[in-house]
């Protein structure tokens, strides 16, 4: 049977130019679901959705409290989120604890996707950014079963997350942003 595919994407310094590359090329016949935890102000979650909005060729989403991940094909993790089976409806829901270091955090979302692996064919990135927030997120989610990829130096604008990823051997590709775009494409053809 085959398994809906998820795409997860964190990114920090560097990660909005990123992004929008990324959702530039995407087709209106995607079918992977995408979920992107970018560092970033609170504040500035609004005008960022509204800005991919007119660049991409999917409607995208801001997270909300909870959010079905049928709501759209692709969801912006505007605070700390957890993807969640709720009667048998997978949502991503924000973190009762406000206080994480990032925000959104992207190893709590990455961790808790890593239980949904045999729900899910899972693609997981992690961009550029400083620091190593993701890193074990995706150790955890590769352990699991899920296919990853760190940014390469030669495209990161921070190469410190990404970096993170590489040194932990969370990364099964390092890839550049434009091998990234690649892979998303043929992931998302690919049938498990």
């Amino acid at each position: 049977m085959k398994k809906e595919k998820l795409i997860l994407i964190g990114a920090s310094t560097g990660g909005p130019g990123h992004i929008e590359k990324i959702l530039k090329k995407l087709p209106s016949t995607l079918s992977s679901r995408v979920i992107i935890a970018q560092h970033m102000d609170a504040l500035l979650f609004d005008s960022f959705t509204k800005r991919l909005n007119s660049i991409s060729n999917l409607e995208i989403l801001n997270s909300a409290d909870e959010l079905s991940l049928d709501s759209s094909k692709i969801i912006i993790c505007s605070k700390t989120c957890t993807l969640e089976n709720k009667d048998n409806d997978y949502k991503l829901v924000s973190s009762s604890k406000q206080n994480h270091t990032y925000n959104p955090t992207i190893d709590i979302l990455f961790e808790s996707a890593s239980n949904f692996t045999n729900n899910f064919d899972i693609l997981c990135i992690l961009l550029t950014g400083i620091g190593s927030d993701g890193a074990k997120g995706m150790l955890k989610l590769k352990n699991s079963g899920a296919h990853t990829i760190a940014e390469s130096e030669e495209s990161a604008i921070v190469y410190g997350m990404p970096r993170s990823a590489r040194e932990l051997g969370a990364a099964e590709k390092i890839l550049t942003i434009d091998n990234i775009i690649d892979e998303i494409m043929r992931f998302d053809k690919e049938y498990v």
